[in-house]
């Protein structure tokens, strides 16, 4: 119990320093992954959005994001990253009707269901961020990203075995080995 615990906490550890160092990265235009003109400029407005967001500036995000999405109507990611700044200021309804219209422009988008399956965790809603995350695993099988955030998911409901082989797969740590 002691090692997997201290296995826990030390993944746990990086992939929160992991998350705070992406955040601002997340909002990178690769990171969009904007390849048509308008989606460039909608992916901008969205960095403005996110900017005002993080300044208090609720009201303005609001425009910027629907001015991206009145450039870039059938970008799923955007609709994603508006979702989080919902998420953030606790109106998780409006993030819940993003992240589905998100994931029905683009239901193939691991990004998407990682995302979805964080704002669900951070509500505490385990078993719909397991679901989500489990999901984004389906679509990329190896990404340590949803991988540490499926054992954390499975940390929080109690399943410690399960966690643990979810961070050691997170880590590289290959299944015979664990």
């Amino acid at each position: 119990w002691r090692t997997i615990q201290s296995r826990m906490e030390f993944v746990s550890g990086r992939i929160e320093e992991a998350a705070s160092a992406g955040r601002h990265y997340r909002y990178a235009l690769q990171d969009l992954g904007a390849t048509t003109d308008d989606e460039k400029i909608a992916a901008a407005w969205a960095l403005t959005a996110y900017q005002r967001s993080q300044m208090g500036d609720y009201t303005g995000a609001m425009d910027a994001f629907r001015r991206a999405i009145e450039i870039a109507p059938n970008f799923p990611r955007l609709y994603r990253n508006w979702a989080t700044v919902e998420s953030s200021e606790g109106y998780h309804e409006r993030a819940d009707e993003l992240m589905k219209k998100a994931t029905s422009l683009s239901s193939d988008d691991p990004t998407l269901w990682f995302v979805w399956g964080n704002i669900e965790k951070r509500r505490g809603r385990s078993e719909r961020a397991q679901r989500y995350l489990q999901r984004a695993l389906k679509l990329s099988p190896n990404d340590g990203a949803v991988l540490g955030a499926l054992g954390d998911v499975e940390k929080r409901m109690g399943n410690y075995e399960e966690a643990a082989r979810y961070y050691d797969l997170a880590l590289g740590i290959p299944p015979e080995l664990q």
